[in-house]
């Protein structure tokens, strides 16, 4: 039990760190986190929808706009939008997720990794990205608390670079929502980090 407990220290660490809001201490690659980072387990999914993004699917893509190997589609092989299938989980891809990931492992943060075909503006000029914390009244306080820390951590780091301009997604309130399911299920801050640039359908 003795390892446990230390991870949740490291957890209760990270908690803290995400709630820091100086920049200095926003960055989680500082050298000061290094020891933090040795204790995290950090998880990736690089692709969850692998039949829609290389365009191995079911039905015609002629009104898709992305060419090659990759025509990057909302939609799985069935036609479904994977983000919409949180609740029922009917669909094979989130079933596995659920199983597999979510209830195999005490996930603490979330990051919803998005294309961003929608377009928004933030003080007149176009957003290269939106983020947004879970927004059912299915959640608890804390994982949204939560959840808007780790926003502000994501925000400051992509904001002071340069590197994007980003702002705040309009998006619903479903539990269907990965976002809001995962959060409502199993108590998890998670975040939508949606990016434009890439392709999906006119």
């Amino acid at each position: 039990m003795r390892g446990v407990g230390q991870v949740r220290e490291r957890g209760r660490q990270l908690d803290a760190d995400l709630a820091v809001r100086g920049d200095a201490d926003q960055s989680l690659g500082s050298p000061s986190k290094a020891s933090l980072l040795r204790n995290v387990n950090i998880l990736f999914i690089p692709m969850f929808n692998a039949d829609g993004a290389m365009g191995d699917v079911n039905f015609a893509l002629d009104g898709y706009l992305g060419k090659g190997e990759r025509h990057l589609t909302r939609y799985n092989a069935n036609e479904v939008d994977l983000n919409r299938d949180h609740v029922a989980k009917e669909q094979p891809e989130t079933r596995a997720l659920h199983e597999n990931v979510l209830r195999a492992y005490d996930v603490d943060y979330a990051i919803h990794l998005h294309h961003q075909g929608t377009q928004s503006r933030v003080n007149g000029d176009l957003v290269s990205g939106s983020i947004l914390y879970p927004t059912t009244p299915d959640v608890s306080p804390e994982p949204v608390e939560k959840s808007k820390r780790l926003g502000s951590v994501v925000y400051h780091n992509v904001n002071r670079t340069g590197w994007g301009h980003i702002g705040r997604y309009d998006g619903g309130s479903a539990n269907t929502i990965g976002r809001n399911g995962m959060a409502a299920e199993y108590g998890i801050a998670t975040l939508l980090f949606e990016m434009r640039g890439m392709s999906d359908h006119e």
